[in-house]
């Protein structure tokens, strides 16, 4: 069993125009669970949409190519 925790591209909703200002890292939540699933030996696997400016085909195609 493997793991995949997505972060999906959301900014553009929340900020518009001003989007390129934004500064985006990846949220608590995300590298919380990443990391306590990595220490039970858990296959884990993220997709970081927003900081990679990624879309919803995007990421639809890196599920496909991780297969969890």
């Amino acid at each position: 069993m493997s793991i995949l925790l997505i972060n999906p591209t959301a900014a553009h909703g929340l900020y518009g125009e001003a989007k390129p200002f934004v500064a985006v890292e990846s949220p608590m939540w995300l590298r919380l669970h990443f990391g306590y699933l990595r220490s039970r030996d858990i296959p884990t696997f993220g997709i970081e949409g927003e900081q990679n400016g990624a879309g919803a085909v995007d990421i639809a195609e890196r599920v496909e190519a991780i297969d969890p």
